[in-house]
């Protein structure tokens, strides 16, 4: 087990969090670097969370979420990478995963309404507030 009081480089995190979930972690690294270089997507890190947002333009961001913090600073990081998407300008986020996942429950948690999505390809989408 990781010492949570120790934090990790993004890339690591995101490694971690996707072997957790089987989710071909190499791959994973590999696709989001190619993103963050070419300057579609960048990487928000907080404690040992980190959330990917890929561009769709007009203020729109794909949001994914890979941690591998305990729940009390989960709760933290999510609530930091709330307002950092604020002070952005981003206004509404957009996922892929099924609305029963992690990052749905802990925006709800967090009082971030979520609504099914008006985007083919994604399943839900939530405003930024």
């Amino acid at each position: 087990m990781f010492n949570v009081d120790r934090e990790l480089p993004a890339s690591q995190i995101i490694l971690n969090d996707a072997h957790a979930k089987a989710a071909g972690a190499d791959g994973v690294v590999k696709a989001l670097n190619q993103l963050v270089q070419s300057g579609k997507a960048i990487l928000v890190r907080h404690n040992n969370s980190v959330i990917a947002l890929i561009k769709l333009g007009n203020g729109e961001v794909e949001i994914h979420l890979y941690t591998i913090d305990p729940p009390h600073r989960l709760a933290s990081a999510m609530k930091y990478f709330h307002d950092e998407l604020v002070r952005s300008g981003i206004h509404k986020v957009y996922g892929t995963e099924m609305p029963d996942k992690q990052l749905v429950k802990l925006m709800l948690a967090v009082g971030i309404p979520v609504d099914k999505s008006d985007k083919p390809n994604y399943y839900w989408m939530a405003p930024v507030q």
